[in-house]
Formats: C-alpha cells, sequence, structure tokens
C-alpha cells in the first residue's frame, strides 16, 4: 500500500528546501559583481522602528496642503543589494557628446542616489518596465497589528475603478521584489530627499495592505502627484522615448502594408467587376502561369518603383514572409468586399423601406440549378435593380422558390410586410448550336464578310435579341448562304452524310415559304427586339411598359392583312414563285361512293391554304401570348395610371383615383391622401416634365425641394409605383455574369466564391464607389496578420 506524506511532513520538507537554497544563494557572487556601476550619493540615514503600534500606517501629511500619503518619524533606508539589472546605452552627454554605459537597476526599491542620466532612461522606456506585475507577491504577506488573518500585495492594486464603470491601470505604481514594498515611479525619480521624507511610496515604500485602497487613491489624486507627473510628461516630450520610437515606427510600417493592399486591392477590383479568372496554377511572382492577379501586378512592378522593391525584397520567399501576394488573401479580400457590396444594397434596401423580387434560375456550367435574386427598390434619384445573390435549388416548385426567398429575407433582416411585388420566371435557357468543321465555317465567313452581314447565330428559346440576331442575319445573307450550302453539297471531298444535309438545307431554302416564314419573323422580332430593349431599362416605369406592350400587340393585329406583301418578299428572298404544291404531284384521294367528296369550288389555292394554314395561326398565337402578358400588367396599371395625367385631371378624378388606391393599400396610406393629391397637381402644375419617365420626375421633384414632409401619402404613392417589378431582365443579365464568373475552366467554383465574384462582377458601380481604406481597415480587423496595418 502506498504511503502518502502528511501535511506536517510536506511543510518540513519545503521548509529544508528553502533553507538549502539560501544557504546556496548566500556562497554565490551577485550579480553586481560582473558589472562595472557608476557609484552614485546614497543616503546613510538609517531606519528608526516606532514603538506605537501599527506605526507603518500611512495617514494624511499636515504639513502640507496637498493630500500626499505622509508618514513622519521614517528614515530612508539605503539600497539593498541589487536583484534585477539592465544595461542600456541610451544616456549622452549633452555638453561633450560623449555616450556612457549605464548600469540601471530596473527594482525602484533599490534606487539611492538618483541622476538625471537614470531620470533620463526612465523616461525613455516609460514606467510598465518598473512595474513587476509578474513578481511573487505572496513573498509580502505579513500579518498587520489588530488583524487574525495575513495580507499581501495584489494584483488588484494597479487597477482602479471610475465612477462611470471603467477599469484604469496605474501606470505610476511600482512593485519592488527586494522590499516587498511599492512605489510610485513619478515621485521617486522626481522627488527631491527632503520631499521623500513625507511621501513614503517615494522613499521607504509602502507596505500597509490593509488600507492600500484608500491611501493609493489619496495619492494619485494629490498636489505632488499631479505635479510630478507633468514633470515626467514634460521631460519624456522633451528628449524622446522609446515607446514614441516605437510607434513612428509602427505607423510607418502600417503605412507601407497599407500602400501594398491598396495596390492589391485595385487588381482584385478590376479582375472582379470584369469577371475575369484570378490564378493560373502557379504562385510565384515571374512564372507565366501565374494567372492574371499576379501578372497584372508584375505589370504594374514596371512602372511603380514602390510595388518593385516589395516584390524584390518579400515576394517568392517561402514560408515566414509576409507579401500579402498569396491566393489565401486574394480570396480573403474579395469576400470582404463582396460582403461590404451587399451590406450596401441590403442597407438601401432597408432605407428604401418597399421593393419587389424576381426570381429566375438556370443551370451553370457544373449543371447547378442557380436560382437568382433581383431586388428592386426606389432610391432619392429613382428605382434601381440590384443583384444579391445566387442560391442553388433542387427545385421549381412554388413552396421551393418561397421557401429559399423568405429565407434569404430573413436571413438580413429585410421586412416582409414591404415586399409589394413579385415576379417569377423559371422558363430553362436551352441552345442548340449546328456542328460543322471549321473548313465550312470558314466558307460561310468568308462568303458573308463582303456583304458586311452578321454572323449566322443559333436560335435561343429565352432571349428576344438571340432571335432578332440570328434571323436579322440569315434575312441579309440569305443568298450568300444558298451559294456557300450549294458548293459544299457538290463538293467531292466532303462526307456524303456531309453533302446530303447540306442539299437539305439548299433546298428547303430555295422554297417559297421558308422564303415567306423568314421574311415574316425577321419583321415581327425586329419589333419585339426594340420593345425588349426599351423593357430592359431599370428605370422603366409601369405605365411606359404597359404603353409599349400595347403599342406592340397594336403592330401584330395590324400584320394580319398584309400577307400579300410578305408573299412578295419571300418570292424576292427565296427566288422562287411557286408554293411546293404547284409545283409538286397532287395526291387524289380515293372517295367512296357514298361519300360526299370535297368540292372543286371549296378547295384553297396554295396560297390561301398557306395564310390559313401557317401565316394566321403566327399572328394569333403572338396576340394570344401578349393578350396573356398585358393583363398581368392591367391590373396594377389601373391603379396607378391616374399619375401620369396629374397635371390634366381634375380635382374629382384625382380624388376618385386616390380613393380607389387606398383600398389596395390600406395598411400604408392615410385617409389624407386625396387631399394631398390635389393639393400636390396644384403644385406640379406650375412645373413643366418631359413627357419620357414623368413619374420618376416628379419623385425627384418631391426629394430635391424636400416636400416628403408636407406630401408625405404622396411619396408613400410614387415608392409604391416605382418599387413595382416590371421585367425579369436583370435576372437575364445576372445568368450572363454567370457564365463569365463560372466558365468550364472554373467549374470547381464554390458557392460562397461564386456569389462573391458575382456580386461585384454584376454591382461593379457600388464596387468602384467604396472607400478603400474602409476595405483594408475592416480586412485588416477580420483577419490577425504578422504585419501591423
Amino acid at each position: 500500500m502506498k504511503k502518502y506524506k502528511s501535511g506536517w511532513e510536506k511543510e518540513k520538507s519545503r521548509r529544508e528546501a528553502e533553507a538549502k537554497l539560501k544557504k546556496v544563494v548566500a556562497g554565490s557572487k551577485k550579480v553586481t559583481n560582473f558589472f562595472d556601476v557608476v557609484s552614485e550619493p546614497k543616503s546613510n540615514i538609517a531606519e528608526t522602528t516606532s514603538s506605537r503600534p501599527n506605526a507603518t500606517a500611512l495617514r494624511p501629511s499636515t504639513s502640507t496642503s496637498s493630500d500626499c500619503i505622509a508618514e513622519p518619524h521614517i528614515n530612508i533606508v539605503s539600497s539593498e543589494p541589487n536583484l534585477k539589472t539592465k544595461s542600456s546605452n541610451v544616456a549622452e552627454d549633452e555638453t561633450h557628446g560623449v555616450k556612457e554605459t549605464i548600469q540601471h537597476d530596473m527594482d525602484v526599491g533599490c534606487w539611492g542616489g538618483i541622476s538625471d542620466q537614470l531620470r533620463d532612461y526612465c523616461c525613455q522606456i516609460g514606467s510598465l518596465e518598473f512595474q513587476h506585475l509578474d513578481a511573487d507577491f505572496s513573498t509580502s504577506e505579513k500579518c498587520i497589528t489588530g488583524d487574525k488573518f495575513k495580507r499581501r500585495c495584489s494584483k488588484s492594486l494597479f487597477w482602479r475603478e471610475q465612477l462611470n464603470g471603467e477599469i484604469v491601470k496605474r501606470e505610476w505604481l511600482c512593485y519592488s521584489p527586494s522590499t516587498k514594498k511599492l512605489y510610485c515611479f513619478f515621485c521617486k525619480l522626481f522627488a527631491s530627499d527632503s520631499e521623500k521624507i513625507m511621501l513614503p511610496l517615494a522613499s521607504v515604500g509602502y507596505g500597509d495592505w490593509k488600507h492600500a485602497p484608500r491611501d493609493l487613491a489619496r495619492h494619485e489624486s494629490s498636489n505632488k502627484h499631479l505635479s510630478y507627473l507633468s514633470t515626467y510628461f514634460f521631460r519624456r516630450a522633451k528628449k524622446g522615448s522609446i515607446c514614441k520610437d516605437l510607434e513612428e515606427q509602427k505607423e510607418s510600417d502600417r503605412k507601407y502594408w497599407c500602400k501594398v493592399l491598396a495596390r492589391v486591392l485595385s487588381v482584385i477590383k478590376f479582375l472582379s467587376s470584369r469577371g475575369l479568372a484570378f490564378r493560373g496554377s502557379s504562385e510565384r511572382v515571374g512564372s507565366p502561369q501565374n494567372g492574371n492577379f499576379l501578372g497584372i501586378l508584375e505589370l504594374l512592378a514596371e512602372y511603380d518603383t514602390f510595388l518593385a522593391e516589395h516584390i524584390q525584397k518579400r515576394v517568392n520567399k517561402g514560408k515566414g514572409h509576409v507579401s500579402y501576394f498569396s491566393s489565401t488573401v486574394c480570396e480573403e479580400f474579395i469576400d470582404a468586399i463582396a460582403t461590404k457590396v451587399l451590406n450596401i444594397i441590403i442597407s438601401e434596401i432597408k432605407q428604401a423601406k418597399y421593393y419587389s423580387v424576381s426570381v429566375d434560375s438556370t443551370p451553370d456550367i457544373a449543371n447547378v440549378d442557380q436560382l437568382t435574386i433581383i431586388f428592386r427598390y426606389v432610391l432619392p434619384d429613382g428605382p434601381v435593380e440590384r443583384f444579391v445573390k445566387f442560391m442553388p435549388t433542387r427545385g421549381h416548385t412554388g413552396r421551393q422558390l418561397a421557401d429559399i426567398l423568405l429565407e434569404f429575407i430573413e436571413y438580413n433582416g429585410i421586412s416582409l410586410k414591404d415586399l409589394r411585388g413579385q415576379s417569377y420566371d423559371n422558363a430553362a435557357n436551352m441552345s442548340g448550336k449546328y456542328k460543322a468543321s471549321t473548313h465550312r465555317w470558314n466558307l460561310l465567313v468568308d462568303a458573308l464578310k463582303p456583304l458586311k452581314c452578321p454572323t449566322i447565330k443559333p436560335l435561343s428559346d429565352t432571349r428576344w435579341e438571340a432571335r432578332y440576331d440570328a434571323l436579322h442575319a440569315l434575312r441579309k445573307g440569305y443568298q450568300a448562304v444558298l451559294q456557300v450550302l450549294t458548293a459544299i453539297s457538290d463538293d467531292n471531298d466532303e462526307t456524303y452524310q456531309t453533302k446530303e444535309t447540306a442539299r437539305g438545307f439548299v433546298s428547303s431554302m430555295k422554297k417559297l415559304e421558308t422564303g415567306i416564314l423568314v421574311v415574316v419573323w425577321s419583321c415581327i422580332m425586329e419589333r419585339f427586339h426594340k420593345t425588349s430593349q426599351a423593357l430592359q431599362d431599370s428605370k422603366m416605369t409601369l405605365n411606359k411598359a404597359t404603353n409599349l406592350l400595347q403599342g406592340l400587340q397594336n403592330f401584330i393585329q395590324l400584320l394580319r392583312p398584309q400577307f400579300q406583301t410578305f408573299e412578295g418578299r419571300g418570292q424576292a428572298l427565296s427566288g422562287c414563285h411557286h408554293y411546293t404544291e404547284e409545283i409538286s404531284r397532287k395526291k387524289r384521294r380515293k372517295v367512296g361512293l357514298d361519300s360526299e367528296g370535297e368540292s372543286e369550288d371549296t378547295s384553297l389555292d396554295p396560297s390561301s391554304r398557306f395564310k390559313v394554314d401557317s401565316y394566321l395561326p403566327i399572328i394569333d398565337q403572338i396576340l394570344s401570348s401578349m393578350k396573356t402578358r398585358l393583363e398581368a400588367y392591367d391590373g396594377l396599371q389601373r391603379k396607378f395610371s391616374f399619375l401620369i395625367e396629374l397635371n390634366t385631371m381634375s380635382n374629382c378624378k384625382i380624388e376618385a383615383s386616390a380613393k380607389s388606391l387606398l383600398q389596395y393599400y390600406p395598411d400604408d396610406l392615410e385617409e389624407s391622401l386625396p387631399e394631398e393629391m390635389i393639393h400636390f397637381s396644384t403644385l406640379i402644375k406650375q412645373h413643366h416634365f418631359n413627357s419620357e419617365c414623368k413619374e420618376i420626375q416628379m419623385f425627384k421633384f418631391i426629394n430635391e425641394n424636400e416636400f416628403a414632409h408636407a406630401f408625405p401619402n404622396v411619396s408613400v404613392v410614387f415608392k409604391l409605383y416605382l418599387c413595382l417589378m416590371i421585367s425579369n431582365c436583370s435576372g437575364e443579365r445576372s445568368f450572363s455574369a454567370l457564365k463569365r464568373v463560372k466558365n468550364h475552366l472554373r467549374s470547381s467554383m464554390s458557392q460562397k466564391r461564386l456569389n462573391s465574384l458575382a456580386i461585384l462582377c454584376i454591382e461593379n458601380d457600388i464596387l468602384q464607389k467604396i472607400d478603400t481604406d474602409d476595405i483594408i481597415k475592416s480586412f485588416a480587423l477580420s483577419k490577425s496578420r504578422k504585419c501591423v496595418i
């Protein structure tokens, strides 16, 4: 059974060890024997012990008007052997200009006579080096008369609590490991010998641990202490200090790294705003495979001497050398900038209050279905549409889309009650391409180039502009394309399958029906293309969009009786004047004896048949689709249509329209809206507004003249109206940026990095306005670096 020592045996062992250690120390040489210490005059006044109880207790002095801690009948003790020493070469004789090596004690209790050189040294390094907060305070333990337990010095004495609750450090207070007492650093340095008699914290030290909090508070507010504190700061400012030099060095380093990061930030902003790749296969400066980021920094270094010196001194040095050119720093910077841009957009949405959302999706290069979220809100300058995020989704049901959108809104603290419009479009984006050899494609390009024809493009299922470009190019280069296809079909060097495919295209293009359809669709798609471009403007208003769509619908309606015109254009384009039915053998259908056969008089000629079977169904289908689209606008347009006619409508109509609007937005508008609208209409009659975007001009008129306080409900009406989502064009633009940012060479990009680069590329106007200094500061705070920034 293992035997454990008793408490008495442990205490006996500890005492024996201490006695042995003291014997070894007594027989050893002191540290001061190995240095040449400049002797200073010391006081040899002996300390006397008072016979009164608690003779060492401090009490306020009665000899001066200050509140200094005083203790009469106490003499100054001569210096004890030095415990800590530190050499310094900072003292300099200003008269002769000769430097002297001085040995200074780091233990305040060991100071005897204090010279000016010691004062200069102490002012340079400050008081923190002499506090000895890491000392063993248990050695200062002693029993105070009248107490039943022992007291000792504690670290809590080095801090004081102010009235407002702040904790302030007593930098003037120092502990002496040799005397086991506390001293005032400033009073010890600058008090005269006669003054030190009345100041124990400047002479023999303070060790009344029972009354220490009270007496230390009195001392630091005394006049003598404050005067010596002023002397210390004056002398320190005059002679300079190591701390000041360190601060200057720190500030110099900070400016240096800020200049480096400013250049890094500029390159990141340039690449991210254009959706370009950053890294290559190498991360070494000078390598041809190091990517765009390091490559641009190399290019800048050819004309920037500061950047060239930085690259020469700190880059390509391996681990442990900070250069801020690494891919890790680049990613952290991208994330910090993207977060700031997103925060700006979120703050604008919250400030605008009312907003609308547009949600659309498309698969990226990695076949991940990306859901784009677009917000439309109103700023003082008018409505804006902002991209905020791509979110991967697995489905397109209403529940799934709503959950994703609500998750984003809730996470960013946006009020769902302020959502006033929604736009959803989940048509899949698909595209097909005719694959041909480089030789055959070059033949086509060479044939179209002299005619200055646009490049032949494939159709797109979702973009009007792509369809228009494809049809426009085909119509303008129709004969040239036909000649190239004919040449390919007669080329013996081509494969049989290629020649047969070319002959099929030639046969189709020589038909009158093909020519008519190309002319018809080219005319229709041109008007759709122009209308679509107008609707893509983020400043588009509901009334203007409705008028554009109604005008387009009327244009399509006018095409119904114009078949003969298109037929003539089709004949000129295809070079064929007969329908396929006319030049091919007519099939005769067998008719039974008891059936009523088709009368020859009621049969349609080929032209009429093509009109009834092809042309009119095209026009009718377009009109039907446009009617469905217009119905989505008509309901809202009727609510706000009176805004564009405010300066011409009568007061009765304005009042009726305002009351009707109140029924739809009872939580946003007050009952005083009709009176405000009438008053506002009389005001704008005195000002002339352009017919284009009149509603935006009236909203700006309210903000520029600070009329929002006079017409609060009118201002809300314009915000509700202008924040309504008109189209999903901004979502389509985000898909274009998605294809640039996440292409086949960057298909493994993480979702977080994709969102960061996408928002920097799409919202580059906000990126260019960001304060570089704020980004650098936020970057420095978010990541702890080896270098001070």
